[in-house]
């Protein structure tokens, strides 16, 4: 799955016709600006200078980025992970915070000045034709949303505004990390009060599940990682228990059922790993869900008995938490500004945009929480 999105066609509202040309670039923006762009697979992103372009198409939107959001989806892009990219070269991230500075024909729900949060999944608005930059190298490929950059052109429906005075550094997790662990628990799991759940790695996406199972009230909630560290990182954010599987070997699953003393109600994969994915599964209860949220290898897939899912077994695959960014965005906006939901305290490791390649490296040797790369 890529998260380039080419299809110019959409249930939402489809770009009007309209002249595209109706309006030059105004004069308060920079004619270029810099961006990291990811050129060949298993090589570091170039930083480079992107021109603004001198018009915008139907439905598009031209963002200044505060902050994005960095995913083990952009590690697992350029290392391959997804098979062969036809897009390349092209600009990556798929989660940041920015505000509105030009829009184009047809854009009816942003205005220059809103604050907006930049997501990979669609919500209401125009699908706009993504954007094609020019560089000092050639062109440059992008999707329908990028942010590893200090401007990008987006489109309307990978936008959703943000509420006044919301916090700009925690606003990207509201773009992937929160709203995928938000509808994991809520949408596609769709936990109940007093259900038991277990998480199998402990990262931005773990650490979503977590808050969010804790929103509906899931008892008891584990956590299993590799790391200590993560670990009383997870009790200090309410988990009842937390195991470090790193002594249980890859056959972690019958351990911890052992110590658990029954198989939990529902239980969520961050990792991706195969061994992680046929040890969540076993674990399941003879009606137990298993939901699959880590991104996995095409090159190593996970190889699971299917007698189980006769008898009453559920296993699921995550599409970014089924998330619906308009109605999910505003929801969590509440809860975090009410104070139901808690944000301070969900680690951030911000790194500036020309240490990019550093940022993704901190990602594929594990960090507590996310990445975050502060734009301009």
């Amino acid at each position: 799955m890529w998260f380039l999105s080419w299809d110019h066609n959409s249930v939402e509202a489809k770009a009007p016709t309209v002249n595209a040309n109706t309006e030059v670039r105004p004069a308060s923006l920079p004619k270029k600006f810099k961006a990291a762009v990811l050129t060949k697979l298993s090589e570091r992103l170039a930083i480079v200078d992107a021109g603004t372009p001198v018009y915008l198409k139907p439905g598009q939107v031209f963002v200044e980025l505060h902050y994005s959001g960095a995913c083990a989806s952009q590690v697992h892009e350029i290392d391959g992970r997804k098979g062969e990219d036809p897009y390349l070269p092209h600009m990556l991230g798929h989660e940041g915070v920015g505000t509105v500075k030009w829009v184009g024909p047809g854009v009816s729900l942003h205005d220059i000045g809103d604050v907006v949060v930049a997501h990979w999944r669609k919500s209401k608005g125009i699908q706009a034709e993504p954007a094609v930059y020019e560089t000092s190298s050639g062109t440059v490929n992008a999707g329908s949303v990028t942010t590893f950059s200090e401007y990008a052109v987006i489109s309307e429906n990978r936008l959703t505004r943000l509420p006044e005075g919301f916090e700009l550094q925690s606003a990207p997790l509201l773009g992937c990390a929160l709203t995928t662990g938000y509808g994991a628990v809520t949408r596609e799991a769709k936990v109940l009060p007093g259900e038991s759940a277990l998480i199998i790695g402990f990262g931005g996406i773990g650490i979503s599940v977590l808050k969010s199972l804790r929103m509906v009230s899931a008892t008891p909630i584990v956590v299993l990682d590799i790391s200590d560290e993560k670990m009383e990182l997870a009790k200090s954010l309410g988990a009842d228990m937390a195991i470090n599987i790193s002594e249980f070997g890859s056959g972690f699953g019958k351990k911890i059922i052992e110590l658990l003393g029954k198989s939990p109600d529902v239980i969520f994969e961050a990792t991706g790993l195969r061994h992680c994915i046929e040890q969540a599964y076993e674990m399941a209860g003879i009606v137990g869900r298993t939901l699959l949220l880590g991104v996995p290898n095409h090159d190593d897939p996970a190889s699971l008995p299917t007698l189980p899912l006769h008898l009453g077994r559920t296993l699921m695959g995550s599409h970014g938490g089924s998330s619906i960014p308009d109605e999910d965005i505003p929801r969590l906006s509440k809860l975090v500004q009410s104070g139901q939901m808690t944000l301070s305290d969900f680690p951030k490791i911000v790194f500036s945009l020309s240490e990019v390649n550093e940022a993704l490296e901190t990602l594929r040797t594990g960090t507590l929480g996310r990445v975050m790369i502060k734009l301009g």
